[in-house]
């Protein structure tokens, strides 16, 4: 069975912050972008699956509920908004907000 501890070594999570830590400022994003790059390669969505079923099971608990959120996160530049829908794409669009600012490009986060 594969633990968090064991993925976090997998990942190389806290090497990557000892090294980020005694490098200069160009070096830290190089760092940054390569844990970056092994959590996309890992998948962000399975890996937090995983520690929330693992936190359950070490606390004992049983979920009675679910609970669905929703939120648009504004973002600013060009985007693909015209372009063809890829899955595994993060595609952005022109909505309307809460805010009410339909002029605005936002990407809409879920989440259970």
């Amino acid at each position: 069975m594969e633990t968090v501890g064991t993925m976090i070594d997998e990942l190389g999570i806290v090497e990557s912050i000892d090294n980020a830590i005694k490098q200069d400022k160009k070096e830290r994003k190089v760092t940054l972008g390569r844990a970056l790059d092994s959590l996309y390669e890992y998948g962000v969505t399975p890996l937090f699956s995983l520690i929330s079923q693992k936190t359950l099971k070490n606390l004992d608990l049983v979920p009675k509920y679910h609970h669905l959120d929703s939120t648009a996160i504004y973002v600013d530049g060009k985007y693909n908004s015209q372009k063809e829908k890829k899955e595994g794409v993060v595609h952005i669009k022109k909505g309307y907000s809460k805010d009410h600012r339909p002029d605005l490009n936002q990407v809409m986060l879920e989440m259970i």
